[in-house]
Parts: structure tokens; sequence; C-alpha cells
């Protein structure tokens, strides 16, 4: 999440944060740590029609390049259901 304070339809409000506003970004790394891709969080209209939900949506998308190249996908809880 990023900080920010101006005007933006992609902004979020979280009441317990010390940042209120933030544009959610979503990335994929490297098991170095390099960031290889990312995307803008645009809100769960952005997956409309997605099987998976908002959170599969963003798997599928991010992993999109991946396919068929052999690699192994490691995630946190909030994507366990897919």
């Amino acid at each position: 999440m990023v900080p920010f304070k101006n005007m933006s339809s992609i902004k979020h409000y979280i009441r317990n944060k010390p940042h209120k506003w933030v544009i959610k970004l979503w990335a994929r790394a490297g098991s170095e740590g390099i960031l290889h891709d990312f995307d803008v969080y645009k809100g769960s209209t952005s997956t409309h029609g997605s099987e998976h939900g908002v959170s599969g949506y963003i798997v599928m998308n991010m992993t999109k390049k991946l396919e068929g190249k052999g690699y192994k996908v490691y995630a946190d809880n909030l994507f366990s259901s897919l």
C-alpha cells in the first residue's frame, strides 16, 4: 500500500491504519526480492466475471507470463483459496 493524499478514484480508505488513504498495489517478486511485475488495485469491479474472486483474479493475472515455464509460485494466506 502506498500512502496517498491527493484526489483519485483508485485510492482506498482504511480506518485502523496510520496512513488512512492509500493506493493498493499487487506485486510479483522473485526469491531474490526483485520486483518483476505489479498492478494497481482498481476495486473489485475490475474483476467482474472472475470465477476465483478478487484474490484468484490477481494470482491468475500476475502468473500469466509464467505459464508453462516450470516456475513454482508461493503466496501468503490471502491467496490460499486458489
